[in-house]
This record gives structure tokens, C-alpha cells and sequence, in this order.
């Protein structure tokens, strides 16, 4: 593994605890908190400024710096993160964080356009999506953020790889847009988003591409699943046209390789996709959510509380009660929130503190169970 270039790193020191398949009744608030770290193990990480209101959110710290950052993943040991990072002038690519070295592995080609990732259950691969086997050319980019149509790259298929290409094996092979991949962590099944069937669907298979099952079936996208700790469950971001209009222009986006968000809200399905049920109703767009390890409370970003739509906040729910709890204050993009697998911390990406315009970065958390009375 080498260094990257503009890719600051905390070192955590090989003290992030393993992390197991099952849910956790509760974080065991007495164990002694890992960061901040000392000054002198730190490397390249820095201490983010408060902001006030994320009472949840305790010395969060900025690991990424410079470019554009998406998908945070966990291991499942908890000591290394995948990152989607596109950096000026260049496509984008995934990368392997080392949380105890700093030292970062390029997992992507470097030719193409590279998005998603997460570890595979032998937490030594990783499964990705990637256009470089249909041209090394990196497909027209789009705006950050989910308020305006986005851009699906075609031709994107998914590997599995240990270093890169040469060691990259081809998990689909499908005209058009396979992506955003997640992985059981009991069964070690991958589910998935394509367009090979028309429409934006979930389906599943087996680590080695067999086994192909698809799990939903409605008019809209279903997108961006994401397991529960159990295995049980999928979130997803899930969204529908109401009427003929709607849906004609749905139709018309997606002919060109284009989403375009209606009613965008979170949904919950069993594994084989059955049970579905829409969470959220706010009328605003709701993405990328992820379960707590409660494996009941789920995390995503939302627009809901800005009428421009610009402002994306990180909202934790409880499906028990319906209750939504905003998490985050900053005035931006905050989002792709992912918890570590033993809940002690959370990882996000935000446009705070950046220094460009499209700049949005990765950053990480201790995670508060019960913070305090405001």
C-alpha cells in the first residue's frame, strides 16, 4: 500500500474493536473513547470545530481533504474504510483507507469512472462499480448533491478486487448501469441497483455473480440498499411518479441514462425483498439511508427542512415511532452517513470547511447514544 496524494488520514492506532453480525441492544457507554487521539499518533487527520446543535456528534474529525468524496464503507473489523474520491481533472476512483497506517490502496483501475464499494464478507476483497471495461474516458460529471437529475454511467458493471484491475474479476455484464453494492453481512450476498430491466431496481446475488434474484418491482427507483447488521433487512432509498406526467418524464430521464427524483422517501424490505414499507413522507428527497446496529433506527440525509433544497441534514428515525431526529446543523451537504460495525462511531461525508466549491470531504465521529439536555 502507498500514501495518496491529498488523501489525510487519521491513525486510529489498530484500536477500533472488531465488529460482529447482530444487532446491539445499546452502546456501552463504558468503554473509554478511542479519539482524540494523542497528538503524536495522529499523522495527517485534524480536530473538525464544533458546530453547534450536533449534540449527537462528538470529536468529530476530518480524514479527507481536497476533491470530492462519497460512499463511505466500514470493514467489518472496523479498521479500514472504502472511499469514492474524484479529484480535480480526474475520474472517479475507490480507494482503501487503513485506519491504524494512514496508508491508502487505490482498489478502482484509474481508467474510468469508479463508484461504490464495499468489503466482501472475507473483509479482503472489496466488490465495486466501474466503467473501464467499456473505455478508460470518464463519463460527463454531475452536479453534487440530489436535488437535479443525476447521471447514471452507463455501462458500469461490478468486480470484485483485492489491488485494482489486474486483479479485478467481473461480477456483471450487463448493458447499461449496475451499481451501488452492499453486502450481507450473514449471508455475504451482494444486492445492488440496475437499469437492465428499464427501471431502477434492487436485485441480489451470490459473491461470485451467480444466483441473480430481483428483489423489487414498482414503478420509480429503488436504489442505494443497504443491509441491516442482522442480515435481515434493506434500506433503500426508494422513489415513485403519481401520475402520467410524472411518469413520462421518469421515463424520458432514464432513457438517457438520467434519474430524476420524484418523491423521494427511505423504505425497508426483508432480504428477499418482500415486506416493504415506506418510512418517510416528508416531501422532501431522502437518500442513502443506513441502519443503527440496533438494527431498527436508521440514518439518512434529507432536504426536507429547506425550501431552496440545497441544505441536506443528517436525520436519524425510528420506525417504531416515526420519531426523526435531525443530527447534524451545517448549512451544506451533509450525508452518506454510515455507522462503524460497533457503533461507537459514525462516518459522513459534508461540504464543511471546504476550500473550493464541489469540494465535499469524509469525516468521522463519536457517536452519542444519550447526549446531553440541551
Amino acid at each position: 500500500m502507498r500514501p495518496f496524494d491529498g488523501l489525510a488520514v487519521l491513525l486510529f492506532g489498530g484500536l477500533i474493536g472488531s465488529g460482529l453480525a447482530g444487532c446491539a441492544a445499546a452502546i456501552a457507554p463504558s468503554v473509554a473513547p478511542i479519539l482524540p487521539l494523542h497528538p503524536s499518533e495522529c499523522r495527517a487527520g485534524e480536530p473538525a470545530a464544533d458546530v453547534t446543535g450536533e449534540s449527537r456528534l462528538q470529536h468529530v474529525r476530518q480524514l479527507t481533504f481536497g476533491g470530492d468524496h462519497r460512499a463511505p464503507a466500514w470493514s467489518t473489523d472496523g479498521s479500514r474504510l472504502l472511499v469514492t474520491r474524484r479529484a480535480e481533472g480526474a475520474c472517479d476512483q475507490v480507494y482503501a483507507i487503513d485506519l491504524g497506517s494512514g496508508e491508502t490502496l487505490r482498489l478502482s483501475p484509474g481508467a474510468g469512472q469508479a463508484l461504490g464499494a464495499a468489503y466482501l464478507l472475507d473483509d479482503r476483497r472489496a466488490v465495486y462499480a466501474s466503467t473501464h471495461a467499456a473505455g478508460a474516458a470518464c463519463p460527463p460529471a454531475t452536479a453534487r448533491g440530489d436535488t437535479e437529475a443525476r447521471l447514471l454511467p452507463a455501462d458500469s458493471d461490478l468486480f470484485a478486487t483485492t489491488s485494482g484491475a489486474e486483479a479485478a474479476t467481473a461480477l456483471t455484464e450487463t448493458p447499461g448501469y449496475d451499481a451501488e453494492a452492499t453486502v450481507c453481512p450473514v449471508t455475504g450476498r451482494i444486492a445492488f441497483a440496475s437499469l437492465r430491466d428499464g427501471d431502477l431496481e434492487i436485485y441480489s446475488m451470490e459473491p461470485d455473480g451467480s444466483d441473480l434474484v430481483r428483489l423489487t418491482d414498482r414503478p420509480g427507483e429503488d436504489r442505494l440498499p443497504r443491509f441491516s447488521p442482522d442480515g435481515t433487512r434493506i434500506a433503500l432509498r426508494s422513489g415513485a411518479p403519481q401520475n402520467e406526467a410524472e411518469a413520462g418524464a421518469y421515463q424520458s430521464f432514464l432513457a438517457r441514462s438520467t434519474v430524476l427524483p420524484l418523491h423521494v422517501e427511505i423504505a425497508v424490505m426483508d432480504r428477499e425483498g418482500g415486506g416493504y414499507q415506506r418510512l418517510t413522507a416528508n416531501g422532501g428527497i431522502n437518500t442513502a439511508p443506513s441502519f443503527h446496529p440496533d438494527c431498527r433506527r436508521l440514518v439518512f440525509a434529507s432536504n426536507h427542512a429547506d425550501p431552496s433544497g440545497r441544505d441536506f441534514e443528517l436525520v436519524l428515525l425510528d420506525p417504531d415511532n416515526g420519531a426523526q431526529e435531525t443530527i447534524t446543523a451545517h448549512r451544506g451537504y451533509d450525508g452518506d452517513a454510515v455507522f462503524s460495525p460497533d457503533g461507537r462511531y459514525l462516518a459522513f461525508v459534508s461540504d464543511r470547511y471546504a476550500s473550493a466549491p464541489g469540494e465535499t470531504n469524509v469525516f468521522v465521529a463519536e457517536w452519542v447514544e444519550t447526549p446531553p439536555d440541551p
